[in-house]
């Protein structure tokens, strides 16, 4: 009855980093960039914070509202645990070499 058993969740691909300044450099990392951040808690990619007004953005930039997204150091650990479990066929598939 192993199907019974609770599965642990997968962990997050990514966690709140910092918060961003009001400043030029902000504005721009969001304008240039194809970043995710965090708009609170909800997980939003900066193409997302684009279609936003600048006057939303700037309020909620000087809030402490929106802050950078960073990669969780355990979803990557559980990546590789994934990736390495694949028969050797699956794996070259991906890497896109020749089995």
């Amino acid at each position: 009855m192993k199907w019974k058993t609770p599965k642990a969740p997968k962990p997050c691909k990514f966690l709140p980093g910092e918060a961003l300044v009001l400043s030029g450099d902000a504005l721009l990392e969001i304008a240039e960039s194809h970043k995710w951040f965090f708009h609170g808690a909800r997980l939003m990619h900066s193409a997302a914070l684009k279609n936003m007004s600048l006057t939303v953005v700037r309020a909620r930039i000087a809030d402490g509202y929106i802050r950078r997204a960073d990669l969780n150091p355990d979803w990557i650990v559980f990546e590789r645990e994934r990736f390495a479990r694949l028969d050797k066929a699956s794996k070259a598939a991906i890497i896109g070499e020749v089995a």
